[in-house]
């Protein structure tokens, strides 16, 4: 007879393996069929059973954060995706989770770094935790996590050219006050915009406030690194308002 929770089972399912604790096996067995099909709900489920009986097992909780992202349950995604990383900071599947959980949220710049560090796991190139193979869910979450840090880096870009153009047209026709209130509120967001920062300073510098107008060309050059358009008009406004 079998003492309950003094063995393990190895699951292969996926295209890997995963070394499961105690009664989990089953439980998992019927998560990973559900989220072939689909039923998110159950296979939630059945993670939840899992993971009771292997608290401690990095691949089910990060699965369970992918179920939860599937539902749109950010929240649960986050916590249990995080959870994963924790027990194994290295888990591939929870840092594509985590990138698409970023993406999602906005989180530009998380995103993109959960990326690099599930890439640099060696994700979908057979280098990842899954018993040194390739695997079809790593490489689903991998393409579809460069896709969707990919398009949200597009939409920013959009975002500001749209936003730069718009400030250039009130500038151009002296509407200086609403540029400066156009332009403000978005540097909140996207502080890293240079070109957005030399807008602003000609913003102020049409409504003659010289000091916000160099500190905002400044800003512009301190961000673009001295260098690119940004930078370069920025440096020309700021010889215009001091003469040097």
């Amino acid at each position: 007879m079998r003492a309950p929770n003094c063995w393990l089972a190895v699951v292969f399912v996926l295209g890997f393996a995963t070394v499961v604790k105690g009664d989990g096996e089953q439980y998992l067995l019927a998560a990973r069929r559900a989220m072939r099909s689909r039923d998110h709900t159950t296979a939630i489920e059945n993670y939840l059973k899992a993971i009771a009986a292997d608290p401690a097992n990095a691949d089910i909780h990060a699965e369970l954060g992918i179920a939860y992202l599937n539902m749109n349950n950010l929240s649960g995604a986050d916590s249990r995706l995080k959870k994963a990383k924790s027990i194994d900071p290295k888990n591939t599947v929870a840092l594509l989770g985590l990138a698409l959980l970023y993406s999602r949220r906005g989180e530009k710049d998380k995103a993109k770094q959960s990326l690099k560090e599930a890439e640099q796991t060696g994700a979908g190139r057979g280098g990842g935790l899954r018993g040194g193979g390739e695997n079809r869910l790593e490489q689903r979450l991998l393409q579809q996590a460069r896709r969707e840090v990919a398009g949200a880096t597009r939409t920013e870009v959009k975002g500001t050219v749209s936003v730069s153009r718009k400030a250039a047209q009130l500038i151009r026709m002296g509407d200086y006050k609403e540029a400066v209130e156009l332009i403000t509120p978005i540097l909140d967001d996207k502080p890293e915009s240079a070109m957005l920062y030399v807008w602003l300073g000609k913003a102020y510098q049409g409504e003659g406030n010289w000091t916000e107008a160099k500190e905002a060309f400044n800003k512009a050059i301190d961000l673009s690194n001295g260098s690119g358009s940004a930078g370069r008009v920025a440096r020309r406004q700021l010889k215009i308002i001091t003469g040097r």
